[in-house]
């Protein structure tokens, strides 16, 4: 999968180019991940996890409807695989969408993400507890 042109803010349509690369961005933490966790060594991780952190932060809501899924199933993956270290950025994004979106279950969103790409020996751990996390912070949302 290429990289994201340098440009691409500048394009009429980046939707397309932003979803590829957060895509991307999250498959390679899923292969660092994976790597880490058969002991080979994961030389990139945080240099990428920086990467993915800047990338998320400055594009996540450009993505529309049309990649609501494939959102969810990046931000989801990566708060799980960043559970323990440094996955409140995604929690957050997961937050907005739940109530941007009016779906305020954080067990559809990890349903989302099972459907797409789910790699049980990584992901399972924290599930139950990022769902938890979302819950917690989503109902004080709601009643203030």
């Amino acid at each position: 999968m290429p990289r994201l042109p340098s440009n691409f803010e500048a394009m009429a349509d980046p939707e397309d180019l932003i979803a590829r690369e957060m895509v991307r961005l999250t498959c390679l933490t899923l292969m660092s991940n994976l790597k880490e966790h058969f002991a080979f060594p994961p030389s990139e991780q945080v240099s990428l996890h920086a990467r993915l952190a800047e990338f998320v932060s400055h594009n996540v809501k450009t993505l529309g409807k049309k990649y609501f899924e494939l959102k969810i199933w990046a931000l989801v993956t990566i708060a799980l695989l960043l559970y323990r270290d440094g996955g409140e950025l995604y929690i957050q994004e997961m937050k907005r969408e739940m109530t941007a979106m009016d779906k305020p279950a954080p067990y559809e969103l990890t349903e989302i993400a099972r459907d797409i790409v789910w790699i049980d020996i990584l992901m399972s751990p924290f599930s139950e507890d990022l769902a938890a996390d979302m819950t917690l912070d989503v109902g004080l949302q709601r009643t203030s």
